[in-house]
C-alpha cells in the first residue's frame, strides 16, 4: 500500500471516530420517564400564571414548581407539565430534567393549551401526578381561568400521559391528538 492510500485510510478512521464521538443532537433524543430503583421523585406544582398573547397569537400558562429526581438524570430522562382535556390519553411535551435543572430544585416552563382544557398537572410518569390545578377554558371566546389546586387523583385528570416529541404531520405549532 502506498503512502497516499495509507493517509486516506488513516483519515477515514479519524473521520469515523470523530463522528461516533459527537453527541446526538437534542432533536434526536427520545425522552423517557425516569425510572427510580430507590427513593422516589418528589415535586410540587406551585403556580400557574396566564400570559399575555404570545408571538404566535397563542396564550399560554407559565407553570412554576419544585422537582427533585430520585437520581442524577440522563439526557433522555423527562417529566412533563401536562394538559388534561377529559380524553383517554393526554399527550404532553417532555421537559428534560437536565435542561431545567438548577441547584434549588425549582422549575419554570411554558404550557400551551387549547379549548376544552380542564386541568394542568406536573407528571413524573404516565399516571404519576405530583401536583395539579383545575383550569377552565370551554371556548375560544372565553378567557382561560385558573380555578385552583386540586387533588392529584381528581377525576379531571383521569388520563394516561404519553410523551409527545412535537414531531409529525399535525404539529403546527404543537401536537395535539384529536381523539
Amino acid at each position: 500500500m502506498n503512502w497516499k492510500k495509507k493517509l486516506l485510510s488513516v483519515a477515514a478512521v479519524v473521520f469515523v471516530a470523530l463522528n461516533l464521538a459527537t453527541p446526538a443532537p437534542a432533536s434526536s433524543i427520545i425522552h423517557v420517564w425516569m425510572t427510580c430503583t430507590t427513593g422516589s421523585i418528589t415535586g410540587t406544582l406551585d403556580s400557574l400564571e396566564l400570559t399575555p398573547f404570545a408571538e404566535n397569537g397563542m396564550r399560554r400558562f407559565i407553570a412554576r414548581g419544585t422537582l427533585t429526581p430520585c437520581h442524577a438524570p440522563s439526557v433522555a430522562d423527562a417529566y412533563t407539565v401536562s394538559v388534561y382535556r377529559g380524553l383517554k390519553y393526554t399527550y404532553s411535551s417532555p421537559s428534560p430534567y437536565v435542561d431545567l435543572w438548577n441547584p434549588n430544585g425549582t422549575f419554570q416552563t411554558n404550557v400551551d393549551f387549547i379549548p376544552g382544557l380542564r386541568a394542568i398537572c406536573l407528571n413524573s410518569g404516565p399516571s404519576t401526578k405530583l401536583g395539579c390545578f383545575e383550569v377552565s377554558w370551554p371556548t375560544l371566546e372565553s378567557t382561560p381561568t385558573v380555578i385552583g389546586p386540586i387533588p392529584t387523583n381528581s377525576p379531571l385528570t383521569n388520563s394516561t400521559v404519553m410523551l409527545n416529541e412535537k414531531t409529525g404531520p399535525n404539529c403546527a405549532p404543537v401536537c395535539w391528538p384529536m381523539d
